[in-house]
């Protein structure tokens, strides 16, 4: 899961930097809409990535994980994705 966690966190972080410049010039008050519709696209390339991710690093455990272990693991991915997403909302409505 470390190595997760180090792909994730370089993803989200550049993909964070870029919607804060995709944004900077939006009017949120007046352009709430076009916000939202920024956000989203944003927030379903992370999904993406990370999925994307997580898809790697089960081809590369290949045969070695199966039943309990092969079902937690996924769920952990699945959890973790889910974390960086939250973050990445409370990232973007903080500002």
């Amino acid at each position: 899961m470390v190595y997760f966690h180090d792909r994730a966190r370089q993803v989200f972080f550049a993909l964070f930097e870029q919607y804060q410049h995709a944004v900077a010039s939006i009017d949120r008050q007046g352009d709430e809409n076009v916000y939202q519709q920024v956000l989203a696209m944003y927030l379903a390339q992370l999904q993406q990535n990370l999925q994307g991710v997580a898809q790697e690093m089960i081809s590369q455990s290949g045969n070695k994980m199966t039943g309990t272990s092969a079902t937690e693991f996924h769920h952990a991915l699945g959890n973790a994705i889910r974390e960086y997403v939250n973050e990445f909302v409370q990232k973007a409505n903080a500002r």
